[in-house]
């Protein structure tokens, strides 16, 4: 059966799928053609559900990623350098943000230990991250101390004796003259 064509411009030939455009002398496949844009809105739409799955699953962005470890008990093995008597640092991850100064304001997400591995609090269970002026009191003092030594997108544990920590606890309700560790991400 031969081709029909109507008005003038599209026939369709019923021995195969494909659908051809006559523009003028010019022969055009429209069905490569839709192969192809349906092909790139397709590689498009994944990238962009790609991108929304680390923005909107992840709830954060590409730097601003949780470090998994950071926020487990610290492993035996880790490499500890002393900040002053009773209070150490050990670098996981140092960021390749701005250096921290006394006074900015920061963001970071945290999880503190007592030295046994029991669990004392966490910006993680939370949901927040927690956000304060450095420097000024307004945390304990192995944070105001440690925080000075890194820069933003910096992942390290913390170990520190209750002199730079939570002393006698009372305040913080937490148990008194104990070491505790904390795995802490400065945000950018």
């Amino acid at each position: 059966m031969p081709a029909k064509t109507i008005s003038g411009e599209f026939f369709f030939p019923q021995t195969c799928v494909e659908i051809y455009f006559v523009l003028g002398r010019e022969t055009f496949n429209c069905l490569n053609y839709f192969k192809s844009v349906v092909f790139m809105w397709a590689i498009k739409r994944f990238v962009f559900g790609f991108l929304i799955f680390g923005w909107v699953i992840l709830g954060c962005e590409p730097e601003q990623k949780l470090g998994v470890g950071i926020h487990q008990f610290p492993p035996s093995e880790i490499a500890w350098q002393e900040l002053q008597p009773g209070l150490e640092i050990a670098i996981v991850h140092q960021g390749i943000g701005v250096k921290v100064k006394k006074s900015d304001k920061v963001q970071v997400h945290y999880t503190a230990w007592y030295e046994d591995g029991h669990m004392i609090d966490s910006s993680i269970k939370k949901g927040r991250a927690y956000r304060f002026k450095v420097g000024v009191g307004r945390v304990i003092k192995a944070w105001d101390l440690s925080l000075v030594e890194v820069t933003k997108g910096s992942e390290y544990y913390l170990r520190s004796n209750s002199d730079f920590a939570f002393g006698d606890g009372k305040e913080d309700n937490v148990r008194g003259f104990v070491t505790v560790i904390f795995g802490i991400k400065l945000m950018n």
